[in-house]
């Protein structure tokens, strides 16, 4: 006992080593053992991963979820029936759905269905109590007049681009007009393919840029639009690229040139805005997009149409006659026109500038229900000319223009129907034209998009044909 009492200290140290040196060996112990385990498992992974080891099966509760989102109303999408019960206005009635009102929702609906079945949002009600220019979805189309059609609907913007009954007038132009867009009889006047592309005082092509000598010798230096090298112009001299400008006097502040009533005084390098309006109006003869646009002159215009009045009857020679338009122009080595399509495109885009007064005549082929416009898909053979139909030609008088409707607004572009004389037709009156749509065309737009009215929606009614090329190439 007096051992243990004079000797208790050391005992108490000996057994902390003993407890440290176990501690010690149970921590290497333990490390061993991940470490085996860790190698064991990666072992077991590489043998899953290349071998064809069975894995171990999966019960009904793991795919009870994923179970949930396959059968979510909000994508079970029946394509036969109305998501409010009954037949029709399914996905298979091509042309009668939209998008529910709710953004959050997206669910596709059919045109009669005024409750969405999955998020219970009410759709747009049209009713008598509607004013008569309401247009929901801002097609050109009031919604009363949508809603009597069974092709038109006031919450689907894109059914103003197509072309109900293939007469090459699209549905847009066929209300302006006020014809029925069901009746291929019933077309709307030429002008209705029109658009003001440009109405608006443009810079004279032409900037003064220093006087030369003096005295007798004096010049003055003009730059050019399209001309790299600057002119020089005496006194007197007419103005070369410049429709007959006169250089009347030239000083070192400025230079004075005419023509006729208009008199410009040009200081160096400053650009001088033209007197008047340059008007320039577009001729969409089809509404395919990205088609090449020629530039003409009303001449030109009245000369396609003299040409197209005294063509043979003959259907080889019409088509011939036609696909000439544009005075053979050239497109990527082929006639305008030539190589793969059918008379539908035939009438190609006309780009020209007006000034009031001016007659000018519009033409536009025989066409039928088989092919025209074509669409968008394929390259089809079906042609839509018809011998029996003649090609209609129309004259027109540029108005007056008209005052803009709004501050800083361009002026009103108006033409009245004429006889190829400039007499005006019996109880004609003036057609105001509309202005270009600048929205660009995305022909993959979403329903909350905008689309670009000119041109022929991708899709249309069943339109036999294909992609109708630009016409013709016609015969020499």
């Amino acid at each position: 006992m007096d051992f243990i009492i004079r000797h208790y200290e050391k005992l108490i140290l000996v057994i902390c080593l003993l407890l440290l040196l176990l501690s010690l060996k149970y921590v290497s112990s333990s490390q061993a053992k991940t470490a085996q385990e860790t190698r064991e498992a990666r072992q077991e992974a590489k043998t899953a991963v290349r071998c064809d080891t069975l894995l171990e099966e999966l019960g009904d509760e793991t795919f009870k979820p994923l179970e949930n989102v396959l059968n979510a109303p909000e994508i079970l999408v029946d394509i036969t029936h109305s998501p409010n019960g009954g037949w029709g206005g399914g996905l298979l009635d091509g042309g009668n759905v939209v998008v529910c009102k709710n953004r959050k929702c997206g669910y596709i609906l059919p045109y009669s269905v005024n409750v969405c079945p999955v998020c219970n949002t009410e759709q747009e009600k049209i009713g008598p109590e509607m004013p008569a220019d309401h247009d929901l979805d801002q097609d050109g189309i009031p919604d009363l007049f949508e809603k009597e059609t069974t092709y038109l609907h006031y919450r689907f913007r894109f059914d103003a681009m197509y072309d109900q009954d293939q007469d090459g007038f699209l549905n847009l132009e066929e209300y302006r007009a006020g014809t029925d867009p069901e009746d291929p009889q019933s077309t709307p006047p030429l002008a209705y393919l029109l658009r003001v592309e440009m109405c608006a005082q443009v810079n004279l092509p032409i900037t003064f840029n220093r006087m030369k000598g003096e005295g007798d010798t004096a010049k003055a230096s003009f730059s050019v639009a399209g001309n790299p090298r600057a002119v020089d112009v005496k006194p007197g001299a007419e103005i070369r690229g410049l429709d007959g400008f006169t250089l009347t006097k030239v000083t070192p502040e400025a230079a004075t040139i005419s023509r006729g009533d208009e008199t410009y005084e040009m200081h160096p390098g400053e650009k001088v805005k033209r007197f008047g309006y340059t008007t320039r109006l577009l001729y969409l003869g089809n509404h395919v997009f990205g088609a090449r646009v020629i530039p003409v002159t009303v001449d030109k215009l009245n000369e396609i149409a003299e040409r197209a009045l005294s063509a043979d009857a003959n259907s080889s020679q019409r088509m011939g006659n036609m696909g000439n338009m544009g005075a053979r122009q050239q497109m990527g080595g082929q006639q305008m026109g030539g190589g793969q399509g059918t008379m539908g495109m035939a009438d190609p885009q006309l780009s020209f500038d007006v000034t009031p007064g001016d007659v000018f005549a519009l033409v536009k082929s025989p066409v039928n229900a088989q092919g025209n416009m074509g669409g968008m898909g394929g390259m089809g053979n079906a042609s839509a000319y018809d011998e029996e139909a003649q090609t209609t030609v129309e004259y027109y008088q540029v108005q007056p223009l008209g005052d803009p409707e709004k501050e800083g607004g361009a002026p009103v572009v108006s033409v009245l129907p004429v006889d190829a004389a400039g007499n005006p037709l019996p109880n004609a009156e003036p057609i105001r034209l509309v202005e270009k749509d600048t929205i660009r065309y995305n022909p993959y737009s979403s329903p909350s998009e905008p689309p670009n009215h000119d041109y022929q929606a991708p899709m249309l009614n069943g339109a036999g044909g294909g992609m109708g090329g630009m016409g013709m190439g016609g015969q020499r």
